[in-house]
């Protein structure tokens, strides 16, 4: 086995995404996520047209010019310098008579490999002139196993994950489709595109975050574990070390499961808050499912006190001035950890009290702190002020962020409204999208592959220590099954 690289030529960026002549776009400090890769692998029940993925990448390289520049910095700050440099585009073909080149279709996978292109180590340094964006197509060479995996290594630069999977989403219609015109037209409300000026950001000074004008006293700036940078290999190690001891728990909740325990506790909501009910007040099923999380580590004997939050901040304070009106549809970084502190489990020791009360005033906790954030400059900006101000910090330094929880924390990333499947054509059924693992106290939420009958599910990833893992799965049996009697959780 080995890996062929051939080098797409990109094309002259669409003058929709990009005025005639720009060279560099600048980087906010909040978009400064250099160290790490978005991977993804998708796999089809044939063999692409190799003619027709090259073509799709040059015309995703008018749309997304970033994947064809380079990282840089200079006095002004940190840019993508839009050189127009080769894209690398790996095939290679292997030998298995597997009829599916995973162990199983589900969407979180223990690794990727040898199926993902690796951009290396040096990727994320500035100056380095290291590509920020990789293809590799494999495929088989046993008649019987007719296959093909799609590979790719997103560059975290580049822009969040939901950045992306819509340029995926682009790259998938510029295959099926073959040209730029055809696929803009089938694009239905697939956004084209934009770069632009970030948020204008907070003043910081001997280490205060101040407002301008300065209606309310300062703020200390926050270096949260998450915000230390590191290096790619101490990262490595430390992504290694947060393996050790664990196990993962992999579970698969149907839509009428999550219908369950949600109508549970938004129940409980119209109970508890009767004559003081917040209209603003929805709990989301995420809010729901996280303070479930939550309670099942806390009855395994873990002492969780906090959740580390993906915010996708896109949308928040989009009224204030410091907001450009085209911010949410901007290629960017722009989902960010937010810390929020939980309510104690005092009531599991109440004999008396609703088993649901605590997942209830969890999520409750969570959507209030998202509510502020989204609706209040003065929640929202010292936060994205405070993140950005350590990432540049980092970036500066060369280094990047490692998000790994304290022992009394649950980090969680999910992308339950966020569908990554791909079919490039093909019967959705026969196709599938792969990510790779998790580490300790990370959920990782996916919605799962799709299914011959139609039929939906969630798929949910974590790692706990090995001593409490049996313990925890009990837990998630029980409650189960209390959801289908309609009883209580244990």
């Amino acid at each position: 086995m080995s890996v062929e690289t051939t080098y797409i030529t990109p094309i002259t960026p669409d003058t929709r995404v990009l005025k005639e002549g720009v060279n560099r776009i600048p980087i906010s400090p909040l978009s400064l996520w250099p160290v790490d890769t978005i991977p993804s692998a998708y796999v089809f029940p044939s063999k692409l047209d190799v003619t027709r993925l090259k073509r799709a990448i040059e015309m995703l390289s008018g749309f997304y010019p970033t994947i064809a520049g380079r990282f840089e910095r200079d006095q002004e700050g940190f840019f993508f310098n839009l050189t127009r440099s080769p894209i690398p585009f790996e095939t290679q073909t292997i030998s298995s008579k597997e009829a599916f080149p995973f162990p199983d279709k589900r969407v979180i996978q223990e690794t990727l490999d040898p199926y993902l292109p690796n951009l290396g180590q040096e990727f994320p340094l500035t100056g380095a002139n290291k590509p920020l964006f990789v293809i590799r197509l494999t495929t088989s060479s046993d008649p019987e196993a007719d296959w093909s995996v799609l590979g790719v290594s997103w560059g975290h630069i580049l822009g969040d994950a939901a950045a992306c999977l819509i340029a995926l989403k682009w790259l998938e219609l510029f295959y099926v489709y073959g040209s730029l015109e055809g696929a803009v037209d089938q694009k239905g409300s697939l956004g084209i595109p934009v770069y632009g000026e970030g948020i204008k950001l907070l003043k910081v000074e001997n280490d205060e975050i101040h407002f301008s004008p300065p209606k309310k006293n300062s703020i200390p700036l926050q270096e949260y574990t998450y915000l230390k940078g590191y290096t790619i290999p101490e990262g490595g190690k430390l992504y290694a070390k947060t393996r050790e001891g664990t196990e993962r728990v992999d579970l698969i909740l149907s839509l009428s499961e999550v219908g369950s325990l949600t109508k549970s506790v938004k129940d409980l909501l119209l109970v508890r808050e009767e004559g003081s009910y917040d209209k603003n007040m929805v709990l989301s099923t995420q809010d729901i499912l996280t303070g479930w999380f939550v309670s099942l580590l806390r009855r395994s004997g873990q002492g969780i006190k906090e959740v580390i939050y993906v915010c996708d901040f896109r949308r928040f304070c989009q009224s204030d001035p410091a907001v450009p009106p085209n911010f949410a549809d901007q290629v960017a970084n722009s989902a960010q950890f937010r810390t929020i502190s939980l309510p104690d489990n005092h009531n599991r020791t109440n004999s008396t009290s609703n088993p649901f009360d605590e997942i209830f005033e969890i999520a409750k906790t969570i959507r209030k702190e998202i509510i502020n954030l989204r609706s209040d400059p003065y929640v929202c900006f010292p936060w994205l002020t405070n993140v950005a101000y350590h990432l540049e910090k980092s970036a500066k330094a060369g280094l990047g962020q490692y998000v790994i929880p304290d022992e009394g924390g649950l980090e969680v990333n999910s992308h339950i409204r966020a569908d990554w499947h791909l079919d490039f054509g093909f019967p959705a059924y026969q196709t599938s999208f792969h990510c790779f693992d998790t580490h300790i106290r990370f959920l990782r939420i996916y919605q799962s592959n799709p299914t011959e009958n139609g039929e939906k599910s969630l798929e949910f990833a974590l790692r706990v220590p090995v001593e409490s893992k049996s313990g925890f799965e009990e837990l998630i049996s029980k409650d189960r099954a209390s959801w289908r009697s309609g009883s209580d959780v244990s």
